[in-house]
C-alpha cells in the first residue's frame, strides 16, 4: 500500500502487509475471512522522509554505513525471512540497470564509480 503527497502524487510512504498463510487455512477452514497483518512502514523502518529517487539514493548510501539498515531491507524483501546476501550484488543490482555497468560494478567492488 502506498500514500501519496499533494495532487502531483509523489510518493510519501509504503506500507507492506503479509498474509500468515498456515492462519489463513485454518480460519479458511472455519469460513473466517483472514486477516492481513501489517509488517513495516518504509519510511519508519529506514529513516527516509519520502520515496523520492533523492532519499532512495541516500538510503543506498546509508547501506554502507549503517548494516542494520541493510539486515532490515533484506528480510523485507524476503517476506521477513533472514537470509545469506552479497552486499555488494545487492547495492550493484539497485544502482545499475545496465548490464555491463552492473558487471563492472560486481566485478570492481566499486558501487560508487562506475565509468558509463
Amino acid at each position: 500500500v502506498v500514500s501519496t503527497q499533494s495532487t502531483w502524487g509523489a510518493l510519501h510512504d509504503y506500507h507492506q502487509f503479509y498474509l500468515p498463510l498456515q492462519e489463513a487455512n485454518i480460519y479458511g477452514s472455519y469460513g473466517i475471512e483472514p486477516k492481513w497483518k501489517f509488517e513495516y512502514s518504509f519510511r519508519d523502518t529506514y529513516r527516509v522522509p519520502d520515496l523520492s529517487s533523492s532519499s532512495i539514493i541516500g538510503l543506498i548510501q546509508k547501506f554502507s554505513t549503517h548494516p542494520e539498515l541493510m539486515i532490515a531491507y533484506q528480510r523485507a524483501i524476503n517476506a521477513g525471512q533472514p537470509t545469506e546476501f552479497d552486499y555488494v550484488d545487492l547495492i550493484c543490482d539497485m544502482l545499475y540497470l545496465d548490464i555491463a555497468e552492473n558487471k563492472q560494478c560486481r566485478l570492481s567492488g566499486n558501487i560508487w564509480n562506475i565509468k558509463k
